[in-house]
Parts: structure tokens; sequence; C-alpha cells
């Protein structure tokens, strides 16, 4: 779209249609929705929604963001009370992304040294690492999509002043949040940009990727992958063979404990006070 100003043509900015729907189910615990919320305030483009219900289908959720008018979804859903799962789709065919996460800090929990705007529109940064594998390019682009504001959105503050740090570690995805800014009283060190952490952080592990969004065939899965259960029973199995070695250990030093003093030596008799005494009185 054009408006002509005197003889000028100048383009007319459209608001951006682009939108993500922010959803979670039942049994969400208090630290994952802090979490939740935080992404909100973070990300003013996002629709809020309520408490999915769980007896309905996942693919049901391509109806509540036709409703809202969102293309892309974010499902924050709670497993057994203790685990998070994070699903990433674009509408209206995919593909969809389930992360687990872990190791979560919220903005409330701790105290960030940093200092920002709020709604303001941030910078991502990714790492290398996303573009060597076809799965990381995969999210990568739904990370692009998620949590970038677009351009002149009309709830965006215009400033510049955070980022989204992106990471790859051992086949972990790190998020980081930092707010930069320039020091304009030192005239030394203008130019220099001041980084520090300002916000919440988290570690997603990849589990899976499906075709359509959250439906169609499965077409990649991480084959490394222990979900919770696996791991408290590998730790219980690691703490129960620690426990068996600890009573094996007592059990031999107990039984050397007795070997020696079974065994006399006369000639550390001999030496000892008992010896020398005994030495004297049969003389």
């Amino acid at each position: 779209m054009q408006q002509e100003v005197g003889k000028q043509e100048v383009p007319v900015h459209e608001t951006p249609n682009h939108r993500v729907l922010s959803i979670y189910n039942k049994h969400i615990l208090a630290d994952h929705l802090a979490l939740k919320r935080d992404y909100e305030n973070l990300c003013p483009h996002t629709k809020l929604e309520f408490k999915f219900d769980e007896s309905e289908p996942l693919s049901h959720l391509q109806v509540l963001a036709h409703k809202r008018g969102c293309d892309t979804i974010i499902y924050w859903e709670t497993r057994r009370r203790k685990d998070l799962f994070l699903y990433l789709s674009v509408m209206p065919s995919g593909p969809t992304m389930k992360f687990h996460v872990m190791n979560i800090k919220t903005s409330k929990s701790m105290r960030f040294e940093g200092n920002f705007a709020q709604r303001t529109r941030p910078l991502l940064n990714f790492s290398s690492e996303f573009d060597s594998t076809p799965e990381m390019s995969i999210a990568k682009e739904l990370l692009k999509r998620t949590f970038s504001t677009p351009n002149m959105h009309f709830k965006m503050a215009p400033f510049l002043d955070h980022l989204f740090q992106f990471a790859v570690l051992k086949e972990n995805l790190q998020f980081e949040f930092h707010a930069y800014g320039f020091d304009f009283n030192d005239k030394v060190k203008e130019n220099d940009v001041n980084v520090k952490e300002a916000g919440p952080y988290f570690i997603m592990t990849p589990v899976s990727i499906q075709a359509g969004c959250f439906a169609g065939e499965i077409i990649w899965e991480n084959e490394k992958y222990l979900n919770s259960k696996q791991m408290r029973a590998n730790m219980r199995e690691k703490n129960e063979a620690t426990k068996r070695h600890q009573k094996k250990l007592k059990k031999w030093e107990k039984g050397r404990t007795e070997r020696e003093e079974g065994v006399r030596d006369e000639i550390n008799d001999l030496f000892s006070g008992k010896g020398f005494q005994e030495a004297f009185d049969e003389e």
C-alpha cells in the first residue's frame, strides 16, 4: 500500500499478522507457569489461551489457533507434576518439534544485573551449530518464528536493548537472555557494549519432530534422549550399586581387622611395654 503526500508516494506500513498462540495444560507447576509468563512479557506478539483440555487430541490446538488468528503455536505441557515439555509448531502444515525443558531459572527466582525496557524488540543470536544438521535448522526456524517480534508490531516499543542467545551444548539447546547498552558518560569506553544477563534461563533437549501441525508421522527422533522416568531409574540403580559396594567394603574391612587381631606378632610384643615387662619378670 502507498499513500500520496504532495507529489511523493510514501509506502504505508502494514501491521504484521504474525501471532503466536501460547497455551498450557491443566497440571502446570508454579515454576513452569512463571517461565511461560516471562516468555509472554518478552514477546508481545503472543495471544494467551488458558488450560488446554488434555482429553482432546493435540491436533485440536489448530482449531484454537485458527480462532485466535495465530499462525504459530507454543504449547507448555507438564507431565507427572515434574517435567515440562515444550511444543513449537507452525500453522497449518507444520512441522512440530518437541523439547524437554530443564534447569529453569525464572526472572523472579534470581536477581539479574541487566536492565531493559519491556516489550522492546529483541535481537536473536544463534550459534553456528544450528546450521550443522537438518534437525537443528528446523529448530532454528521454529525458534525464530516463536521468539522474534515482528517489525513495527503495534505492541512493540521502538527500542533495541536486549537479545536472546541460543547455543548448542552437547545436543542440548541453551537459552539466555541478555540486556546490552552503552555508557555515554565514559568517553573512553563510549563505543563498548555492556552485556549483562537480565532474564530467564533454561535448557531444552530436542525429543522429536512431526511432519504436520501436531499430527503426521515422526520424521526425526532423538535416539540419545532419555526421559525423566528412565533417568530416575538409572540414578536409582546407580545409588543401589554404590550402597552394595560400600556394604562389601565395610564387611571386608571388618574381616581384615578381625584377622589382624587374631594373629600375634612376637616381635611387636617384645618391643611393646607389655613385652618388656614380661622379659624382666622372666629374669
